[in-house]
């Protein structure tokens, strides 16, 4: 007697969950007798397949519970029968349902990560990008407010050069004061023209960066009694007196930009002091830098125009004729320049006050 095979790997190996049938060659049921739920009777597709090829396997429901079934032509002694075996994929298809979801909800949350994570790094990746495009802007208006304001600037003195021009020649018969007075105001703004225009190419030159700084051993104490001392007799002229109280202290540096900072920082207080006031210069060693101290007694400068005074062709409320508003910006650059910082004040009761700090030179002390 032939007996019913067991199921085979491609069935799904196990026998939980799992009923088997045999069937006569003419359909009729030989075992069981009677079918337990949710089976019904032998599945004809299977065994119309199994009779051609011999052997089928099928995924398929009985009575809305999904099953595999196994169908095989065997031999026994009543003539060839077939072998149904029925194979509960509930739990199979529970635990491919749960994978399922578990696939899809990870692959979700992986993207949304990799989505994160890729804006994360695009942002990070533009933040150089954004940051020249800003430069580039702010460089672009600069040289337009600078253009502009030049053009203001030169706008004055040519039109006082065209004026006496003009005067003179509508009366060449003018008498010889009024010549010399014209001359003389023709040479005047010709002088404020030539250091505009020089201020002007110098800042243009340090814009671009083709203005190189020495790096030589200079002792500030030395650079400021000599710039201070060569303005001495012109503010004498305006009733103010300088006093300069340098200490020897070394910094590294250019020697040239060093003397003009303080010629204009000396220069920009001898404008803005009184007659009778004083202008204070001293130097001294401060840790491990350079303290350069300028003081005035003018009026100050007003907390709300502070923030403005090293911006390029700035000038505050009142304040004398006669500068161009670079003085302070060339100021600033030298000192950046050079590694140190300046910084303005108001001084009680009145007065500005201006401090640079500069690093000494490796190795120097104070004297």
């Amino acid at each position: 007697m032939t007996t019913v095979p067991t199921p085979c790997a491609e069935f799904g190996g196990g026998t939980s969950g799992t009923f088997a049938l045999v069937v006569g060659a003419d359909g009729r049921l030989i075992l069981p007798r009677s079918m337990p739920p949710p089976f019904n009777g032998p599945d004809a597709v299977s065994l119309a397949a199994a009779e051609t090829a011999g052997r089928d396997v099928r995924d398929s429901t009985a009575a809305g519970t999904p099953v595999r079934i196994l169908t095989t032509s065997v031999s026994s002694r009543i003539g060839p029968v077939y072998v149904q075996i029925f194979q509960d994929r509930t739990a199979e298809e529970r635990t491919l349902g749960v994978l399922l979801t578990v696939l899809l909800v990870g692959g979700v949350v992986v993207v949304l990560v990799a989505a994160g994570v890729g804006v994360l790094y695009s942002r990070r990746a533009l933040v150089p990008i954004r940051a020249s495009l800003a430069s580039q802007r702010r460089s672009l208006r600069r040289q337009r407010e600078f253009a502009a304001d030049a053009s203001h600037e030169l706008r004055t003195p040519l039109t006082v050069i065209r004026t006496s021009l003009d005067l003179l020649r509508r009366h060449p018969e003018a008498p010889i004061r009024q010549v010399g007075d014209a001359l003389d105001d023709i040479g005047a703004e010709v002088e404020n023209m030539t250091h505009l225009v020089e201020d002007l190419l110098l800042l243009a030159r340090t814009d671009s960066g083709a203005v190189p700084l020495e790096r030589l051993p200079v002792d500030l104490g030395d650079v400021t009694a000599d710039a201070a001392s060569s303005l001495v007799a012109a503010a004498a002229q305006r009733g103010i007196q300088v006093t300069a109280e340098p200490t020897p202290a070394v910094v590294y540096g250019d020697a040239t930009r060093l003397r003009q900072l303080v010629l204009i920082l000396v220069d920009n207080a001898i404008r803005h002091s009184p007659s009778g006031g004083q202008v204070r210069v001293s130097v001294r060693p401060d840790g491990a830098a350079v303290l350069l101290v300028v003081e005035d007694d003018g009026p100050g400068i007003r907390e709300e125009d502070l923030p403005h005074v090293f911006e390029r062709f700035w000038r505050g409320v009142g304040a004398p004729a006669g500068g161009s508003g670079l003085g302070l910006s060339i100021a600033s650059w030298i000192v950046a320049g050079h590694g140190g910082d300046i910084q303005v004040s108001n001084r009680a009761p009145s007065g500005a006050r201006f401090a640079v700090c500069i690093p000494m030179e490796r190795g120097a002390t104070a004297a």
